[in-house]
């Protein structure tokens, strides 16, 4: 059996105008390899590129990254619950403490 490892395709986009400040998109797509993944990557960069001044000359770069395990997803949603957790309880005793100078 082969194991089929997708690949997602994430763009970042600047604008040289602007210092400091970019935007992060993820592709819709996901791709059976890096090297497939790689070549729309390329492509996309190529097409801005082209179209330089339809673009406002904003600049992208593009990063293939595997795609996440089902098991490591499950443990961020986890650890984002009980993270949720802590904060309500830690909430809760706080507003259930009273403060100075209260029930005077």
């Amino acid at each position: 059996m082969i194991e089929i490892i997708p690949w997602m395709l994430v763009l970042v986009w600047w604008d040289p105008k602007e210092p400091g400040r970019f935007e992060v998109q993820r592709e819709p797509h996901l791709y059976a390899d890096e090297a497939t993944c790689q070549l729309y990557g390329n492509e996309r960069v190529a097409g801005v590129k082209m179209y330089d001044y339809e673009h406002g000359y904003v600049k992208v770069t593009y990063k293939c990254l595997p795609v996440p395990k089902s098991e490591e997803f499950d443990r961020l949603y986890a650890d984002i619950d009980e993270e949720r957790r802590e904060a309500q309880a830690a909430e809760a005793a706080q507003s259930a403490t009273p403060s100075p100078g209260e029930g005077q």
